[in-house]
């Protein structure tokens, strides 16, 4: 059964990616948000709420990836192989000691990382539109058209699970 979070995050990238199979969507959403939540239970936290958390992490795969089971499976990549999985995370420090074929084989393993550099970024600089800049290039002070369009939708995703969160609860104390 998936957490209220899950299918609020499930509805929303619905609509952002209508040719994803819904199946797919369904899957993705609930293992973002079960990484989350294991990371906001470890002994560091998050550094920001589950559903930011949440929808900062949704942003950033929906744009780096589109979802695709190819980029999952790392049949595409990009910035010629360096960057993989569903977040595009990049070669080094970020992989956190992983294999390619460890990270391409996991799809939790690859939330996790891309999580893990937003919430570096996110510290640093507390700002989405900083965040990220910062997932993208590496350095939040160097803006990116890719950059501005996954603050936009993560603008998007934010308001529209909180609301959907807010609704449901009201529909349930009535």
């Amino acid at each position: 059964m998936m957490t209220k979070l899950a299918a609020a995050l499930s509805l929303v990238l619905q609509v952002l990616a209508p040719n994803v199979e819904t199946g797919r969507v369904d899957a993705i959403a609930s293992d973002i948000v079960e990484v989350v939540v294991k990371d906001d239970k470890s002994d560091e936290g998050l550094p920001m709420e589950k559903t930011e958390a949440a929808s900062m992490l949704a942003a950033a795969i929906f744009h780096e990836s589109g979802l695709r089971e190819s980029v999952e499976t790392c049949k595409s990549s990009g910035d010629g192989g360096r960057s993989i999985g569903l977040g595009q995370v990049m070669v080094g420090q970020n992989w956190e000691g992983h294999t390619k074929k460890e990270i391409c084989s996991n799809r939790k393993l690859q939330l996790k990382l891309a999580l893990h550099v937003l919430s570096k970024c996110y510290e640093r600089t507390p700002r989405s539109r900083s965040v990220y800049k910062c997932y993208t290039s590496g350095d939040a002070g160097v803006d990116s058209p890719v950059a501005r369009a996954e603050n936009a939708t993560f603008l998007k995703i934010d308001k529209a699970i909180k609301s959907f969160l807010k609704r449901r609860e009201e529909i349930s104390m009535n």
